[in-house]
């Protein structure tokens, strides 16, 4: 499975959904190494597909849970992306601090913005949340998994 590319610019935010939904697709049908395939890795990248695969079955830790619970992705749970576009954002200093939109600029000022999704984990929608980050390159937006954690 080469990398999910979508068209720039979007003509709305459906396909970057579809794309999530089939990353989740793949993750629920434990095909971990297409999911995995299906986004962008630069050379600085940490995420392995073991990686994935450890992280939510610890639900966003390295180690085993104490009380032994192992989670998995689920299909059949609908799924919404939060889908934000650093265009659409009002990234000026706030006299409190900089806002979360703010740090994922301030970390990857070359995105076009960022996407949050729950993972549907057995079979209910949980707080485990994958966060990516969204590139452009030649016409094509790519997107780039930066976190799975609890948010």
């Amino acid at each position: 499975m080469p990398i999910a590319l979508i068209p720039f610019p979007c003509n709305d935010d459906r396909e970057i959904e579809a794309v999530l939904q089939q990353w989740i697709r793949f993750l629920a049908d434990d095909c971990y190494d297409e999911a995995h395939a299906m986004t962008y890795h630069p050379a600085e990248d940490d995420w392995s597909v073991d990686l994935m695969r450890v992280i939510i079955a610890n639900y966003g830790m390295p180690e085993p849970r104490e009380d032994g619970s192992v989670f998995k992705v689920t299909a059949g749970t609908k799924v919404q992306p939060r889908i934000s576009w650093y265009s659409k954002m009002d990234l000026t200093d706030k006299p409190w601090g900089p806002t979360y939109a703010q740090s994922q600029f301030q970390r990857h000022p070359h995105a076009l913005g960022f996407v949050q999704v729950n993972l549907p984990l057995n079979g209910e929608l949980s707080d485990l949340t994958a966060t990516f980050f969204m590139y452009e390159g030649q016409g094509k937006i790519a997107l780039q998994l930066d976190e799975i954690h609890v948010l």
